[in-house]
Parts: C-alpha cells; structure tokens; sequence
C-alpha cells in the first residue's frame, strides 16, 4: 500500500487551504494498493500527537478491499481549537492481511484568523 494526503478546509472553512481556530477540517488520504495481492480491509488512523490545539473527530475509516493496482480516497476530520501552534498529527495506514504497517508524522501551521487582502 501507499498513500498520499492533502488538508481540505473547504467544507467547513473558508477553504484557503491553511488551519485556522475554529475550522473543522478534512484531512483526505488517497490509499493505493501497489502490492500484487488484494487488500482487503485497508485502514486508516489519524492521531493527534501534541494537546489541546486540534480535537480527533473522525480519527479511523476501515475502507474497501482493493485489489492490485486500485485506489481508494477518503477522509478523516478534525477540528482546531487553538492557535499559535502546529497541529502535531500521526497518520497510520494498515493492512491486517498483508502485516502492513505505516506511519507517517505531520506538523501543519496553525493561523489565528486569515489575512485580510487589501485591494
């Protein structure tokens, strides 16, 4: 398996691409199966490795079976409480057939508000 993630704020933010207090954000992973066998329960964690700045809201998605070469996206949601810091997160994807473990630490920027553009 590999995989990829990017942050979307656009649901439920103002869709900037950045962390902002009080935004509920998806973070979406793109899971592939490079293998030659299927995978069959794929899944992925999202973890919070520092305090109080972002709160776990759907932290674990069990996806579906992906047989050689697939694909599969899907999010995990989390929201940010506190400014001031990075968001300190653990993204873990696993494979319980194939014994499968990755994980992958992020720091993500965490703004107060967005800057405003004068015109």
């Amino acid at each position: 398996l590999t995989y990829s993630a990017f942050v979307d704020d656009s649901r439920s933010g103002n869709g900037d691409g950045f962390l902002e207090v009080g935004e509920k954000v998806d973070l979406v992973v793109e899971v592939k199966n490079a293998g030659k066998g299927e995978s069959k329960e794929p899944t992925i964690f999202l973890k919070n490795r520092g305090g109080a700045e972002i709160a776990i809201e759907e932290g674990r998605k069990k996806m579906s079976g992906l047989k050689a070469g697939e694909s599969s996206v899907d999010k995990l949601t989390f929201s940010v409480k506190e400014s001031g810091k990075n968001a300190k997160l653990q993204v873990v994807v696993f494979d319980p057939d194939a014994g499968v473990l990755w994980k992958e630490k992020l720091e993500i920027p965490i703004r107060e508000k967005s800057p405003q553009i004068n015109k």
